[in-house]
C-alpha cells in the first residue's frame, strides 16, 4: 500500500487534532507522480526533465480535467480556513468578490503563525524525478515561511519527545517546555 496524500491530512486531523489543510494537490501518485496543483494560485505545475535528467517545474496552461474537481473542492477548504483568520477576506469570499493572492497568503500566514493552521504541501519520495522540483515549489508558495527573526525556538514534539527547531515568530506553545 502506497502513500495517500489526502489520507495523511485526515490522519493529522484525527490523531493530532490539527487544523490541517492542503495547500497543493498532487497529480499522480508514487512512481506515477508528475506534478502538483498550487491551490493558492490555482496553477498546475508539470515536472519536466531536461536532457541531463534535471527536473524543473513548468506551469501548465490550465488544470488538467481529471484533477479539476478535486482542486476546486480543496481550494474551497483552503479558502474557508484562510477566511477564519481574516474578516475582510471572509467578507469578500461570502460576497463572492474578487481577492488577490497576496490577501489569501496574508490570511494563511496569520493562521500558521498563530499555530492554528497547518498547511500541507506535496512531498514526493526522493526517488521520483519530481522531488527536487516539489520542494522548490513549496518554498516559493508557502506564505508562512519567514526569515525576519533569526533566533530559533526549540519546540518539543509531544509524540516523539524530540526537539524540532522552528523560526521564532511568536511565543512558544505551552507544551514546548515539557520534558
Amino acid at each position: 500500500m502506497g502513500a495517500d496524500f489526502f489520507n495523511a491530512i485526515e490522519t493529522m486531523k484525527d490523531r493530532l487534532d490539527a487544523n490541517a489543510v492542503a495547500a497543493q494537490v498532487p497529480m499522480g501518485a508514487e512512481d506515477n507522480f508528475w506534478g502538483v496543483i498550487d491551490l493558492v494560485t490555482m496553477t498546475a505545475w508539470d515536472f519536466k526533465a531536461d536532457e541531463k535528467g534535471m527536473t524543473y517545474p513548468e506551469p501548465m496552461d490550465e488544470i488538467p480535467a481529471e484533477f479539476a474537481d478535486i482542486a476546486a473542492t480543496k481550494r474551497e477548504e483552503l479558502l474557508d480556513a484562510a477566511a477564519s483568520f481574516d474578516d475582510e477576506l471572509m467578507e469578500k469570499i461570502l460576497m463572492e468578490e474578487d481577492f488577490t493572492v497576496e490577501e489569501l497568503k496574508a490570511a494563511l500566514r496569520k493562521g500558521v503563525l498563530a499555530n492554528e493552521l497547518n498547511l500541507v504541501f506535496v512531498a514526493p519520495p526522493t526517488r521520483t524525478r519530481a522531488s527536487r522540483s516539489c520542494s522548490t515549489l513549496s518554498s516559493t508558495t508557502c506564505p508562512a515561511r519567514s526569515t525576519s527573526r533569526p533566533s530559533p525556538v526549540p519546540i518539543r514534539t509531544p509524540a516523539r519527545r524530540s526537539s524540532v527547531i522552528l523560526p521564532s515568530t511568536s511565543p512558544s506553545p505551552a507544551w514546548s517546555s515539557r520534558s
